[in-house]
Order: structure tokens, then C-alpha cells, then sequence
């Protein structure tokens, strides 16, 4: 079993999901990233296509 299934099971297209992995080196920003991804979703989703 992979994501893509996890995702087709919820009925969620795959095609629309895009999966990012947020390491940060800076300290500070590991710090807060409770809080953003909390109470500042459309910041932490932010992303270029």
C-alpha cells in the first residue's frame, strides 16, 4: 500500500494532493512550525508550482 491508494481509499484524487516534506535548518523556524501549521495553514501550504 502506498499514499496513492491511503489517498483513492478517502476518495481523495491523487492528481490534486502534492506532498511536501518541511525540514528546515533554522532554528527558529523549527520552532514555530507548530504554530504555523495551526494557526497559519494557508502560509504553510504556500508553495511555486
Amino acid at each position: 500500500m502506498n499514499l496513492n491508494d491511503l489517498l483513492r481509499k478517502q476518495d481523495i484524487d491523487p492528481a490534486q494532493v502534492i506532498v511536501m516534506r518541511h525540514s528546515p535548518e533554522e532554528k527558529e523556524l523549527r520552532k514555530i512550525f507548530p504554530w504555523l501549521v495551526d494557526e497559519k495553514p494557508e502560509v504553510f501550504n504556500a508553495h511555486e508550482p
